[in-house]
């Protein structure tokens, strides 16, 4: 039987602020977007009606069936979500609401799923995730580049996830041809096009990644509304002292509940650390033996800016962890050059500094 998400749960620390939060007007009715003004002090709130309309009706046509899925409850009906488009399709239950487009202009009606997202977390001035450091919805890495606009991050990025613009066609080695589901089974295809924000930011149950709850970004075990745990260091409790490390298993654990499931599910992270990295070849060495979270060196949505030879692959350091070579007083992984200028400082192993490291 199908799922629908329980309005209880809403209370559960990692969820949209639904109910703990309030304000005269849901996000939508007072949305702040690009060219608009918008208060730091305001608080956040989301309201059902600013992700589903309601009032739309629904196509009940073949074509639409194969995609209407457990949004309507009705187990008889399959799920498809296809990558063929930007954001993927748009599931039926997000039909006829409004968006925020990728250049930051308001929509009537959004084409796209992240464009629905965009109306909180892209040109909002009282973002939660502004603020670096610890809140209740997660640790926030204070990063090397502004990384508190997905809509930039996405669309003007030298560097990001195949969300509003596809994948570059490069291909390395821990690469999966299909998303690894929930239940260990094949998903949809990563040969091509296009991802959603809900293959990361979803339940941690949801059916549409093969486990058996609702599906969606309304309530999850995992900080930022993550499918899948996904493990962060910690900034250091005091000056002089090492931030404490993640304990890795050699292989990076177990694919589907490990330290970094959400990165399992697109990335082979076992081939990755055992056999063999041609792009940096000391994964291993910085995550299993270090402790080293994916998140200290890279930001998963994007990297805005041009400078794709110190933030290629996603690289934008967390100031937080990772300090400049005190010697040059440069702070940069140069994937050209492929060196390595930074200090950093790690329970597992003494400080460490690279000036000019070639790797």
């Amino acid at each position: 039987m199908d799922v629908q998400p329980d309005p209880a749960k809403f209370t559960h620390p990692f969820a949209p602020a639904l109910q703990s939060l309030s304000v005269a007007n849901s996000v939508a009715a007072g949305q702040k977007v690009k060219g608009q003004a918008s208060s730091g002090t305001t608080s956040r709130e989301a309201k059902c009606w600013d992700c589903h309309n309601s009032h739309q009706g629904v196509n009940t046509s073949a074509a639409a069936k194969s995609s209407l899925g457990r949004s309507l409850g009705r187990s008889s009906i399959a799920v498809t979500r296809t990558n063929s488009s930007p954001g993927g399709t748009l599931a039926p239950a997000l039909a006829a609401v409004s968006g925020v487009d990728k250049n930051g202009n308001r929509l009537k009606v959004a084409s796209h799923e992240y464009e629905i997202c965009f109306k909180c977390h892209g040109d909002n001035s009282n973002q939660a995730q502004k603020t670096p450091g610890g809140n209740i919805f997660g640790y926030l890495p204070a990063r090397q580049m502004d990384a508190s606009n997905a809509r930039l991050d996405f669309s003007l990025s030298l560097s990001h996830h195949n969300v509003v613009n596809t994948r570059s066609g490069a291909n390395f080695p821990d690469y999966r041809p299909a998303v690894l589901q929930l239940d260990g089974s094949v998903g949809k295809s990563l040969s091509n096009g296009y991802l959603n924000c809900t293959d990361c930011h979803n339940s941690n149950d949801a059916q549409e990644a093969g486990g058996k709850g609702s599906n969606g970004p309304h309530i999850s075990d995992f900080a930022h509304l993550l499918e899948r745990r996904y493990d962060m260091n910690r900034p250091a409790p005091g000056l002089a002292l090492p931030v404490t490390s993640l304990s890795v298993p050699p292989d990076g654990g177990d694919p589907l509940n490990g330290p970094f499931a959400l990165c399992n599910k697109c990335h082979n992270v076992r081939q990755l650390f055992t056999s063999g990295d041609s792009l940096f070849r000391h994964h291993a060495s910085h995550v299993v033996a270090g402790g080293i979270s994916c998140a200290v060196c890279h930001a998963p949505h994007g990297v805005q800016g041009s400078d794709s030879v110190d933030h290629a692959h996603l690289i934008n350091l967390d100031l937080s962890m990772v300090g400049p070579d005190p010697t040059t007083r440069r702070l940069e992984i140069n994937t050209a050059a492929r060196t390595c200028y930074v200090s950093c400082h790690f329970s597992n192993a003494p400080a460490k500094v690279h000036s000019g490291t070639r790797y």
